[in-house]
């Protein structure tokens, strides 16, 4: 990918570059009918998958930038607007807004294998396509909650050197 690019053109190579050979099980977000993901078999201390962060490390460029700590800088400043979003679509009962802010959060969340924050953003987009806002209200401490966590993680990922 060459400079400069945007958010969208490194989400669909981040996308392109993390999907397996096998393409039921992409980027083990997805499971085959009847068997159950590796997200939803994973310990909630989980906090990231590590192989999204080691797919996106192995696109590193020898001495250039650290794309990973790029990737998450970008993570680190759209995720609030994000959720602010997400926080007003529920409030003015905005179906579609809930399902846009849920659907952009849940795929940068898993493209970073933030996985339980991915989970929740897929139940918010959910909810917000079937116009169940009144669920989705619930959920507003448990996706403060799992934003937080997830930050965090990214923000200690920043500090590991790379090796």
């Amino acid at each position: 990918m060459s400079k400069p690019f945007d958010q969208r053109q490194l989400m669909e190579t981040l996308e392109h570059w993390l999907k397996n050979e096998d393409s039921s099980r992409s980027n083990g977000f997805q499971s085959e009918a009847g068997a159950e993901s590796p997200l939803e078999q994973a310990d909630e201390a989980v906090v990231l998958l590590q192989k999204p962060l080691e797919n996106i490390c192995a696109m590193q460029q020898p001495g250039a930038a650290s794309i990973l700590d790029r990737v998450i800088g970008i993570y680190l400043q759209q995720t609030p607007q994000l959720v602010s979003s997400i926080h007003q679509a529920i409030e003015q009962k905005d179906s579609n807004a809930l399902l846009e802010a849920a659907h952009s959060l849940k795929s940068s969340s898993a493209n970073l294998g933030a996985m339980q924050l991915f989970c929740l953003c897929r139940e918010l987009e959910s909810m917000g396509r079937e116009n169940r806002i009144c669920e989705a209200i619930t959920l507003q401490a448990q996706l403060d909650q799992q934003v937080q966590r997830a930050c965090q993680a990214l923000q200690q990922e920043q500090e590991v050197p790379v090796t």
